[in-house]
C-alpha cells in the first residue's frame, strides 16, 4: 500500500477533476470518531479532547455525528483478478470510500482513497475502450464492507504494514468503517469430485495436437486446478496475465518437480487450458488472448539454432551464455553475459519506474530537476531518472529497484537478481581517464583515489570516445557484487584534460559535503580519522579542554589562535622553500576562524572538539549549561524550551545533551522530569534510550571523520589551481 500514492490521484480523478482528498489529520479524525463508542473507547477520547481543549480550540469534527453507507458498487474484472469497491456514506461530509483489490498472488488492498460523492457514477465514463473490462454492479452495502473487510484482514496478514502517515490514516478509516462486518475465515471449498473430473473431461474434449501425449496433459491440467484453486485465490479457472506469470515463474524453475515431459509440453498445454477455463467461466473471446500471449511472454526462451543449449548445472560460472555469431555460437565470459543482458533488465526497470503507481513521484523529481522556465535537457532527465529507480527511498524505506526485483514475473535467476540489486551500490564522482582494459575504461575517482574499470552495456563503441586524460562526471554501478567489474549508470559527461583544475575544485566541494564518500576506500578513511584525532588534541593542546563555552564576539578570536597554533606547526615541519611556497594558505586565518552565520546573533557559542563528531558549534550553550547548573530554572519555560529543540533538531548530535549531562550529572534527572514530565525518568536508566529515539537518524548512520583528507592525483590538480590564481 506504501507505494500507491500515484494511483490515488488517478482514483480521485474517476470522481471528476473537482474532487478534493481531506488532509491525513483529517482522515485520522473521521477514523477516530468511528472507532469510539459508548465504551471504555469513547471514554479515552474525552479524557484526551479534555486535555487539548485546555490549550487550543477543540476540532470541528468533535462534534459531528457518524457516517453512515447509503450505497455500495462492486467492479470486477473479466479475470477475477482485480476489483474496485465504491461505498457512498451520508454524514456531515458526504464522500465515497474507495478501495482497489488485487487478487494476483494473493489478496492485497492495493489503494484507498475519499473521493467526492457518487463517484462510482462516473466509473463507466473514465475507462476506457482498449482497457480490461470492469463491470460496475450495485451491491449491498453490507457486503462490500464484508470484501473490503476481508480483503484488508489478508492484507495485513500477509503483507509489509505502511508507515506513511496519510496511507496508515487511510486504512485505520477504512478499518473503522468494516470491522464490524469482518467475516468468519471462509472454509476451503475445492471442487467437488463429480464437477472436478466434469472438467477435466471437457478440457479433453478440446482437441489435444496429435503430439501431446494424453496423460501428460490431464496431469498438467490437474496442476492448473489446484494451483489456480489454492494459491491464486479466486477460484480455479480464473486465469490473468499477472497470474500466467505468477504461475510460470514459480513452476518453470522446478526441474526436479516436472519431468522432462512435463516441462516440454506445459506452454502448450496451458495455453489450451486457459482458452478452455476462461470460455467456461464465460469471458468474452477477446479478453482470452491476452491471456495466451502471457504465456508465451513469460515462457521459457528457446535456445539458438544450430546447436544444443547444455543444462544450466552443467557450465562453470565463466561461460554460462550462448550467443549466435554468423553460424558459429560463441561462449561469453560471465561478465560480458551480465553487461548484455543488463540492458534489457535497465529497460525494464526504467519501464517499470513509469508505471502509474510511481509516475507522479517521478514527475516531481523531473519537475524540480527543471530549470527556472522549466526546460529539463535529456542528461539531467537520465540522470534524475536514473537516481530515482536506484536510489530514492518510498513510504517504507524500499526503493522502486527492489520493487522491480521482488515483483518481477518471472522472477529473475540467482545471478540477476544479484547484479541488480548490486545496483543500489552507486558511485557517482568526478572521473580522471586512465586508459582502457578489454572492453572496459579505466576511469580513476578523484573522490575516493580508486580505479574502476567501467563497462557500458551498449559495447565498447559507447566508450570510445573517452580518451586518457580526459575526465568525465558521471554514475556507475556494480556489474555484480562478486566482481571487480562496474557499469556506466545513465550517462556520462566529458570534458577535456585542461578542465581538471576546476574539476578537482568542484570534488573537493563534494567530497568535503559528503564524508561518506570516503568508505570506499579504508585507507583514506583510517587517514581521516588520524587527521582528527591529531587537530583535537591541538586543540585540548591550546586551550586544555575540548569544549569552549565562549560569548559570540569572543569566539572568532579564540578560534584564530587555535588555527595559528596548527598552522605555525605545519610549517615548522616543512622545508625553507616548502614553508615559503605556502605561507600565504587558502583558507586564509579569518576564513577559518569566522563563525557560521546563524551562530552569530547567539548569546553564547559553545566549541566542541568531540573525538567523534570533530569540531562542532553550537548556538545558546551557555543557557542550557545554567539550566543543568540550577534546575530551578526550568521555572522560566525559555530554559526548557531551547533544551526541546537540542532534543528534537536533527543536526543536533546525541554527543551534545551527554556532554550536558556529564558536566552536571546531579541534576540531569530533575532537568528532564521537568521537560518530559515524567517524575519517575532517570537518566542513568532512561537517558540512552530517550536519545535513541529522539535522535534515531543519527544511530542509524555509521559516524563519520569531520576532516576529509584527498588523493594523491586531488592534491596535485588543486596545486596546479593554485597556481593558476597566483
Amino acid at each position: 500500500m506504501t507505494e500507491r500514492e500515484p494511483e490515488l490521484v488517478l482514483c480521485r480523478e474517476v470522481a471528476g477533476r473537482a474532487s478534493t482528498k481531506p488532509s491525513p489529520s483529517g482522515v485520522a479524525a473521521l477514523a477516530a470518531l468511528e472507532r469510539v463508542g459508548p465504551h471504555a473507547g469513547h471514554a479515552m477520547l474525552q479524557e484526551t479532547m479534555e486535555v487539548l481543549a485546555a490549550s487550543q480550540p477543540v476540532p470541528a469534527w468533535h462534534a459531528a455525528g457518524p457516517n453512515r453507507p447509503v450505497g455500495a458498487w462492486c467492479a470486477v474484472d473479466v479475470w477475477d483478478s482485480e476489483r474496485v469497491l465504491f461505498i457512498d456514506y451520508d454524514g456531515p461530509v458526504p464522500h465515497t470510500l474507495m478501495a482497489h483489490i488485487g487478487e494476483v498472488g494473493g489478496t492485497l488492498v492495493d489503494k484507498l482513497a475519499l473521493l467526492t460523492p457518487h463517484a462510482a457514477h462516473a466509473w463507466e465514463g473514465m475507462r476506457g475502450e482498449d482497457e480490461v473490462p470492469m463491470l460496475l454492479v450495485e451491491q449491498d452495502a453490507a457486503e462490500v464492507l464484508a470484501d473490503l473487510a476481508a480483503a484488508l484482514r489478508l492484507t495485513d496478514l500477509t503483507w509489509p504494514r505502511p508507515d506513511d502517515e496519510e496511507v496508515i490514516a487511510l486504512r485505520a478509516l477504512a478499518w473503522a468503517r468494516c470491522r464490524d462486518h469482518l467475516p468468519d475465515w471462509p472454509e476451503h471449498q475445492p471442487l467437488v469430485q463429480g464437477e472436478r473430473a466434469r472438467v477435466l473431461d471437457a478440457f479433453a474434449q478440446v482437441g489435444a495436437p496429435a503430439a501431446e501425449e494424453a496423460g501428460t496433459a490431464r496431469s498438467l491440467a490437474e496442476l492448473f486446478l489446484d494451483y489456480a484453486g489454492n494459491y491464486l485465490s479466486r477460484g480455479p479457472l480464473c486465469w490473468s496475465p499477472g497470474q500466467i506469470a505468477v504461475f510460470l515463474g514459480d513452476w518453470l524453475p522446478r526441474k526436479t518437480v516436472l519431468d522432462q515431459a512435463h516441462r516440454a509440453l506445459l506452454p502448450a498445454v496451458l495455453k489450451r487450458w486457459v482458452t478452455f477455463a476462461l470460455t467456461e467461466r464465460g469471458v468474452p473471446t477477446p479478453w482470452i488472448a491476452p491471456v495466451v500471449a502471457a504465456v508465451s511472454r513469460h515462457g521459457p526462451r528457446r535456445p539458438p539454432q544450430g546447436g544444443s543449449r547444455q543444462p544450466p548445472h552443467s557450465k562453470s560460472r565463466q561461460e554460462e551464455a550462448v550467443v549466435e555469431h554468423g553460424d558459429s555460437p560463441r561462449v561469453l565470459p560471465r561478465i560480458a553475459r551480465l553487461v548484455a543482458r543488463s540492458g534489457d533488465l535497465k529497460s525494464e526497470l526504467v519501464a517499470f519506474a513509469h508505471t502509474p503507481r510511481f509516475a507522479r513521484r517521478l514527475d516531481a523529481r523531473l519537475e524540480e530537476a527543471a530549470d527556472q522556465l522549466g526546460f529539463l535537457d535529456e542528461a539531467m532527465a537520465v540522470q534524475t531518472i536514473d537516481h530515482f529507480v536506484l536510489q530514492h527511498r518510498l513510504a517504507d524505506g524500499s526503493s522502486v529497484l527492489e520493487r522491480f526485483v521482488a515483483q518481477r514475473r518471472p522472477p529473475l535467476d540467482e545471478d540477476e537478481r544479484a547484479m541488480l540489486l548490486g545496483w543500489r551500490d552507486v558511485v557517482e564522482a568526478v572521473f580522471e581517464v586512465q586508459g582502457s582494459h578489454g572492453d572496459a575504461v579505466v576511469l580513476h575517482n578523484l573522490l575516493d583515489d580508486l580505479d574502476y574499470q567501467v563497462h557500458s552495456n551498449l559495447g565498447r563503441r559507447a566508450l570510445g570516445k573517452l580518451s586518457t586524460g580526459m575526465f568525465v562526471a558521471g554514475r556507475i554501478v556494480p556489474v555484480h557484487p562478486d566482481t571487480n567489474a562496474w557499469l556506466v549508470s545513465g550517462n556520462l559527461t566529458t570534458y577535456p584534460r585542461g578542465d581538471g583544475p576546476q574539476l578537482a575544485q568542484l570534488a573537493v566541494q563534494t567530497l568535503t559535503a559528503h564524508p561518506q564518500l570516503l568508505r570506499r576506500n579504508p585507507q583514506m578513511l583510517r587517514k581521516a580519522w588520524e587527521m582528527q584525532a591529531e587537530a583535537r588534541a591541538d586543540f585540548i593542546e591550546v586551550f586544555g579542554t575540548d569544549l569552549l563555552v565562549l560569548d559570540a564576539g569572543e569566539a572568532p578570536e579564540r578560534m584564530r589562535e587555535y588555527h595559528r597554533y596548527r598552522q605555525d606547526k605545519a610549517l615548522a615541519e616543512l622545508d625553507d622553500e616548502t614553508a615559503a611556497k605556502a605561507i600565504n594558505p587558502t583558507p586564509s586565518l579569518d576564513e577559518l576562524s569566522s563563525l557560521p552565520e546563524e551562530l552569530r546573533d547567539a548569546d553564547t557559542v559553545a566549541v566542541i572538539f568531540d573525538e567523534t563528531e570533530g569540531l562542532c558549534y553550537y548556538a545558546d550553550f551557555g543557557h542550557l549549561d545554567a539550566l543543568f547548573t540550577d534546575p530551578a530554572l526550568a521555572r522560566d519555560r525559555t530554559y526548557l524550551s531551547r533544551l526541546r529543540h537540542y532534543l528534537n533538531d536533527d543536526s543536533v548530535a546525541p554527543m551534545v545533551i551527554r556532554r550536558l549531562v556529564q558536566r552536571h550529572p546531579d541534576n540531569a534527572d530533575a532537568v528532564f522530569r521537568e521537560l518530559l514530565r515524567k517524575p519517575t525518568f532517570a537518566w542513568e536508566r532512561d537517558g540512552e534510550e530517550l536519545l535513541r529515539r529522539r535522535k534515531a537518524k543519527h544511530f542509524a548512520n555509521e559516524p563519520l571523520p569531520s576532516i576529509t583528507p584527498v588523493g594523491a592525483r586531488l592534491a596535485e590538480l588543486l596545486r596546479k589551481q593554485g597556481k593558476k590564481r597566483r
